[in-house]
């Protein structure tokens, strides 16, 4: 979220916090990791949840429209799949995990 408020035409820096996403190396389900996240009382960034790819393609065009996390200095909305042995199955390239898309503007 940094990136996208500095790339801002007069960033200032303000009210960036750190938010967490993950845990690194976890194994769990996407589900559990947050709710342990929270229980150490870090942050945790508004999430959606979905099943049917229609919903996901729904949400892209609510944010590329700024209807979707407009109070978030966003530059990217990223899918993934949230479940850890699914994860392990795809696994990772040289480059990102094979369980995520990142989608820009």
């Amino acid at each position: 979220m940094a990136a996208g408020h500095l790339r801002k035409k007069v960033p200032t820096g303000h009210g960036l916090s750190f938010v967490a996403y993950e845990i690194l190396g976890s194994t769990n389900d996407e589900i559990e990791n947050i709710k342990r996240l929270e229980s150490w009382f870090f942050e945790i960034p508004p999430t959606n949840r979905t099943a049917d790819p229609k919903q996901v393609k729904q949400w892209d065009k609510e944010w590329l429209a700024g209807e979707l996390f407009e109070n978030l200095p966003t530059d990217e909305i990223v899918v993934k799949v949230a479940s850890g042995a699914t994860k392990q199955k795809l696994g990772v390239n040289s480059k990102c995990p094979n369980w995520a898309l990142a989608m820009k503007d």
